[in-house]
């Protein structure tokens, strides 16, 4: 895959020696025994994993020996090393005694897309993944969590750079557990960030600034670890720990669904599931008539809208069809996404949403109402901001408003052709002080022309508001 051969091309022609720390089960530790092989993340020495490691082995009920991977070239683990270093911590364990029949692999960041991409063809070396700030990723047509082995996505929800794509890991998870119950569950872990993982890292990434203590955060990205290790082989535990286990299972996955509640709202909102449509560009339309309560109860108007690819966005036209005041009207949308060739370290809402609309006076008049002032992209993308805080848990809204960036809506940027709309770039970000930033909207407001399909229409860049939950719990927060 593309990020694979990225990482492989940086090490051509390099001495390697990674090597294997074996840290032995704690004293007196008794129980089932199990292995932990853990895979550092990009420039993290391993042994900055010690502490994790050992919050691993006082929440796990049994003997668990752990094998923490050091001493990549440049502190990057990579495909070429990490075979040999896993080997020989496997090695190392069993020259020691330990039992090798149950052994999970941990990795962080990049250390898990490397992992994965390793035990995709070497499934018969683990028990399991356990990917912290990392997942499965989507870098093919197939957009599938299926893999050889249970895989464990834990993700802190404070990870400013990882939290974008975990409803859609969330999604392809469930989706592959129809074949595989219980195998990929996708946990979100409260209050942690990236750089939690290890120790000294709470503001090593560009994360959302840390909220608890290193060890508590460590506390909670083991147990999550531990759970799917005990709850993946039952019966090896004692029945009343195996329930205890799967009750953390089930207090994970209901933080997770209520936390990611919001997203998918926000997301059905941007596109709909079928990908056919943009429900917030059929409600643009709407909105900006800016219809008394009364019309809206007594208006016949129906507006649908057809999601187009960028190539068609030139040529296709929103329609407006008049019978007797009733209206039907068909909008235009096209939404444009972060370039993300690796599948990481972007966001996965549309940047901008271009939404084609008819203009406002002419639907007026059509539905037999009186005119008024228009509306700006403007006003519709302060409501997508409104949409998004309605549904934003009351955490997250003490959270921004104490340490978030507040986002200003200024008026439109008016192009006088299409292609100056179309090609537009989308919204236009600018900071203007540390704590506030303007958003302007590119518009093109056609009257009249000479041809009837290019006549009253209102273009509009439209922000997202999935984009603008993102605003508010990542983005706005990022250090």
């Amino acid at each position: 895959m593309l990020r694979h051969a990225l990482i492989l091309s940086l090490f051509c022609g390099t001495a390697f020696g990674a090597t294997c720390e074996l840290i032995a089960p704690l004293d007196g530790a008794t129980g089932p025994e199990f292995g932990f092989i853990f895979t550092p993340g990009a420039q993290v020495p391993g042994e900055k994993y010690k502490l994790l490691a050992e919050a691993y082995q006082r929440n796990f009920p049994g003997r668990l020996w752990v094998g923490l991977t050091e001493n990549y070239f440049a502190d990057f683990p990579n495909p070429l090393e990490i075979g040999e270093v896993i080997n020989q911590c496997r090695d190392d364990a069993e020259a020691a005694g330990y039992d090798l029949t149950h052994v999970f692999n941990g990795g962080h960041s990049l250390g898990g897309v490397v992992l994965e991409a390793y035990m995709m063809n070497h499934a018969e070396l683990t028990s399991g993944l356990i990917l912290y700030g990392s997942y499965l990723p989507d870098l093919t047509d197939s957009s599938t969590n299926v893999y050889p082995v249970p895989v464990l996505t834990a993700i802190g929800t404070l990870d400013a750079g990882v939290v974008s794509y975990a409803l859609r890991e969330a999604k392809e998870s469930a989706l592959a557990e129809e074949t595989n119950p219980g195998w990929y569950p996708v946990f979100m872990v409260d209050r942690v960030n990236h750089g939690q993982v290890f120790d000294g890292g709470e503001g090593a990434f560009a994360d959302i600034a840390a909220e608890i203590p290193l060890d508590e955060a460590h506390n909670r990205y083991s147990g999550a670890g531990v759970a799917f290790m005990v709850t993946q082989y039952p019966d090896v535990f004692d029945s009343s720990e195996v329930s205890a286990q799967q009750a953390k299972v089930e207090e994970l996955q209901a933080f997770t669904d209520e936390f990611l509640a919001p997203f998918e709202v926000m997301l059905n909102l941007e596109e709909s599931p079928d990908g056919t449509e943009s429900p917030w560009v059929a409600y643009a339309q709407k909105a900006m008539l800016n219809l008394t309560p009364e019309e809206a109860e007594d208006i016949s108007l129906t507006v649908t809208n057809d999601l187009v690819a960028f190539g068609d966005l030139g040529s296709e036209k929103p329609t407006l069809e008049v019978s007797d005041c009733s209206v039907n009207i068909v909008t235009i949308s096209h939404p444009e996404y972060d370039l993300d060739p690796v599948d990481a370290g972007a966001k996965t809402s549309a940047r901008v949403i271009k939404g084609k609309l008819k203009l406002e006076d002419t639907v007026l008049e059509s539905a037999c109402l009186p005119p008024r002032p228009r509306k700006q992209c403007k006003d519709i993308n302060e409501e997508a901001f409104q949409k998004a805080w309605e549904v934003t848990s009351e955490e997250a809204k003490t959270r921004f408003t104490n340490s978030g960036k507040s986002l200003v809506f200024v008026d439109d940027q008016v192009s006088p052709w299409g292609p100056g709309w179309e090609f537009s770039g989308g919204l236009t970000y600018t900071e203007v002080s540390d704590t506030v930033t303007e958003l302007e909207a590119t518009s093109l407001i056609s009257e009249d022309a000479p041809l009837p399909s290019f006549a009253f229409m209102h273009y509009c860049d439209f922000l997202s508001p999935l984009r603008a939950l993102e605003w508010i719990y990542l983005i706005s927060q990022s250090r």
